[in-house]
């Protein structure tokens, strides 16, 4: 069965409704038509749902809107997601860090410093990469590439695998 990628952010949101700042948090998602993806939707969702708890929780109170943007297409083997947000950003000197366990680049984090080491636990699992770029005060961007499972099989036996 391919990725239902709406399905996995609509749930992701659904599971954040607990939180006050997802209520001025726009978040926008396109996905490209005709997407016949597999892979192993128990990891996909934690990195969907670090990445977006994060946009939520560090939104920028200058900003008139804050928005996270959410882009799905295919690549030649894989998939690309790339998510955007003008939140308040990261310093450059701690984005080398940002994957450390329990590193927390804000005095504004109430997390424990696991969410994004997670994340890049979880892309490794998958032979996936992750790369970020952030402009304290602007926002950040990550962009996720993803190589497809050739067939159910391996989807199959991929989702007994431990996060």
């Amino acid at each position: 069965m391919p990725i239902d990628f709406e399905g996995i952010i609509q749930e992701v949101i659904e599971s954040l409704r607990y939180l006050p700042a997802i209520q001025t948090q726009a978040i926008n998602y396109d996905i490209e038509k005709g997407l016949n993806f597999y892979s192993d939707p128990g990891r996909l969702k934690v990195i969907f749902n670090n990445l977006i708890s994060n946009a939520v929780r560090y939104q920028n109170q200058f900003q008139p809107q804050s928005y996270l943007n959410i882009k799905i297409s295919a690549m030649e083997k894989n998939v690309v997601i790339h998510f955007q947000d003008n939140g308040i950003g990261v310093e450059k000197k701690y984005l080398g860090h940002i994957f450390d366990m329990f590193y927390r680049a804000t005095e504004l984090s109430t997390g424990s410093g696991l969410g994004l080491y997670v994340v890049k636990e979880t892309v490794e699992k998958l032979k996936e990469h992750i790369a970020v770029s952030s402009v304290y005060g602007k926002g950040t961007d990550f962009i996720v590439e993803i190589p497809a499972f050739s067939s159910k099989r391996e989807n199959k036996d991929m989702k007994n695998t431990p996060v």
